[in-house]
């Protein structure tokens, strides 16, 4: 393992977060104007945050020094059939100079860990059993 880190919340959305390293963060609601960040916030930054390393990664091991950027949406909905909600995580980047042909393109990813964390569909805690996740 390179890394760890435990989050301990006992104040739901609109509180602070304990983290194993000592940090804390402020946490809101998404639909209120309290300071703080939101559950799709931070699922934005983690996200862009790991493409644009990885992303950085590739171009520094393919000898290239280029411009890039990551752009990460995550919207909140309701689900349509059951109790609950979900977020909906779109992406886009860019590097200039790099692509002749689509083929070429690296990609992200493939190296980044979370879209392999979001492979294993989350349930909301009213479908689970025992209010496991």
């Amino acid at each position: 393992m390179l890394y760890s880190v435990t989050a301990h919340n006992t104040q739901g959305i609109d509180g602070t977060v304990q983290l194993s390293n000592g940090k804390q963060v402020t946490t809101s609601h998404p639909l209120n104007n309290q300071s703080g960040f939101n559950p799709e916030e931070m699922i934005a930054l983690a996200w862009s945050t790991c493409f644009k390393a990885t992303l950085d990664t590739i171009l520094k091991e393919k000898g290239l020094n280029h411009l890039s950027y990551i752009d990460v949406t995550v919207d909140l909905h309701k689900e349509p059939e059951i109790p609950g909600y979900y977020f909906a995580v779109k992406g886009a980047g860019c590097y200039r100079q790099y692509v002749a042909r689509r083929s070429q393109c690296p990609s992200p990813r493939s190296s980044c860990p979370l879209p392999r964390f979001q492979a294993h569909r989350c349930r909301s805690l009213s479908q689970s059993k025992n209010g496991a996740l």
